[in-house]
Order: structure tokens, then sequence, then C-alpha cells
């Protein structure tokens, strides 16, 4: 799979299928998108493209009020490349891009940067500086131009439209088997181990952080998780939050693997979020918040015993 960050730079050889989103999530709406195009771009002897945006437009036009995102670029990237798309548009989400209207990014970013020979879209997908494109605008554009559009039909579970927005709201209320139900499987985080200031191994319990750069999550609290490393799955509870307690402001993921006490630093983890034991809570000092991280753990354990056995 070949990426590319800036349109006016492509380099492949033949016109292309392609799929625009933002991704977020990856799930059954955005794999409908992304079959569509495998299918088609089969069909035509042609490539398949997805095309996204890095920031996400809201994260740039309205950083204070851009909703958390699901998942970061790279495991985008992954879940596009298990998609067995040929090329990747990943555009730089800025000044050029923002302003840049509907029909300028029609024609400089689809016609003449990726030769697009069709277009498989959600039916809420917008484009063009101000959202002013929709979907009969890109039609009668595609028309002119000689592309196709393809909207795909609305995916549902039990008459909810699975979306994005659907999962982050399921999330952010502690809906965890919701998400699981809308995504079609557990919610996830993926990453590298980072160094830690090492607090949990000095209160007993070694953990694994992850970092976000910064970025909000749609979760906040203590879970029950399950933890993926080297292809091996650990049952673990994890904390996301800011550590009030230590004066922390910047969200952090720490994963306690309930049966496995080594160093992880450097390995990459995946962790799924499986039920939310608590909310984020204030303590007042260290042994009150040390007593009930052991409580955690013992409710973690009794969770994976219990679901483990039947």
């Amino acid at each position: 799979m070949q990426l590319y960050r800036n349109w006016s730079r492509l380099r492949h050889s033949g016109r292309v299928i392609a799929g625009v989103g933002n991704f977020d999530g990856m799930h059954p709406g955005h794999l409908a998108v992304l079959e569509q195009v495998r299918r088609q771009a089969d069909q035509h002897r042609l490539l398949a493209a997805a095309v996204l945006f890095e920031p996400h437009a809201d994260e740039y036009l309205r950083p204070h009020t851009a909703p958390p995102r699901l998942m970061r670029l790279r495991d985008k990237l992954h879940g596009l490349h298990r998609a067995a798309m040929d090329l990747v548009l990943c555009l730089r989400f800025g000044p050029s891009l923002a302003t840049l209207t509907a029909q300028d990014f029609v024609q400089q970013v689809l016609v003449e940067g990726l030769r697009v020979r069709g277009l498989v879209i959600g039916r809420d997908f917008r484009f063009g500086s101000g959202r002013q494109g929709d979907i009969a605008l890109l039609r009668a554009l595609g028309t002119q131009a000689d592309f196709s559009v393809h909207c795909i039909a609305d995916i549902c579970h039990q008459g909810q439209r699975i979306s994005s927005t659907a999962i982050r709201t399921a999330l952010t209320r502690g809906q965890l088997q919701q998400a699981c139900r809308l995504l079609g499987r557990p919610y996830s985080l993926c990453g590298r181990v980072v160094r830690g200031a090492g607090r949990g191994r000095q209160l007993g319990f070694a953990t694994a952080n992850l970092s976000f750069g910064g970025r909000r999550s749609p979760l906040r609290g203590v879970y029950i998780t399950g933890t993926r490393l080297a292809g091996n799955y650990h049952p673990s509870v994890s904390y996301l939050g800011c550590r009030p307690v230590f004066g922390g402001t910047v969200p952090v993921l720490e994963t306690h693997l309930l049966h496995h006490q080594e160093d992880l630093y450097g390995q990459r983890i995946e962790v799924e979020f499986l039920q939310q034991l608590r909310a984020e809570t204030h303590f007042g000092d260290v042994a009150a918040l040390q007593q009930q991280m052991q409580m955690d753990i013992d409710a973690a354990r009794q969770y994976h015993h219990r679901t483990a056995h039947g």
C-alpha cells in the first residue's frame, strides 16, 4: 500500500476507484465503503484508493470543541491496509485545504491529482470550504469529469445507524457493550508502551503506559480490559485519565496485566475495553488511591475468572 500526503505529488499509474471519509473507528459502515471500492476496482481493473484527512477538519477549525478520536492515524492506516487498499491519500487539513471550494476540491484533488474513475461515499459526506459540497453536487461534477459516484446505504444495528458519532456517544456514556455491537468488536486502543514515572510500580501495581500525545479520548475512568501482547491475550485492568492525585493534566492510559509483571517498555500492545468499573475519582491521598486500585484489580480478577469459566 502506497501512502501519499500531497495530492500534487501523486505518482501512480492508471485511474482509481476511491473511498473518501475520515474512517475514524473503522466501523462496519466504513468497511462497506472500502469493500465496494475494492470490488469496483477489481471489476474495472483499476487501483483501489482511500482518501482521508489529518487532522480531522473539526480538530483544525474548532480545536477546543472537536470530538475525541476513536483511533489514531496509524491504526486507521493499518485498517486500510487490511482492507486491501492499493494507495492512501492522507490530506493535511490546513489553510490551503480549508479554503478550497467544493469545485476546486473535485478538480484539483480528485480529478487531476488522484485521477479518479469512481467514488464511493457515505450519505453524510460533505466537502469543500464550509462543507458546501454534497452528493448532488458531486454527481453533477462527476458527470462533467467522467467519474461515477456510488453512495453506500446506511449500515444499521437494531434500527440504529452505525456511525463514529454513535460509537463515540456510547463510549462517553460508559456503554461499552453498545459500542461493541456498533463496532462489531470490542473498542480498543493500540500503541507502543512509553516510559512512565514508575508510580504504579511504587504503589505495587506495575502498569504499561500509552500516551495520547495530548489528544482527547472518549473514555475516562477505570475499566476491565484485555491486552494483546505479541500475539497473546492477557487479562488486565486499565485506567484512562489525567492522574489528578499527582497533579496530571494530560490523559494517559495505564494498564495493569493481572498475570504478567515484566517491563513492557517499547513493546506494542492493544488494549480492549470490556466493562467500566468506575468513573475517574479524585482521591484525598495516595493511600486511598492505593486501596481503591486493589479493589479494582480484585473486581477485574473476578470478571475474568467468571468469563473464562462460563
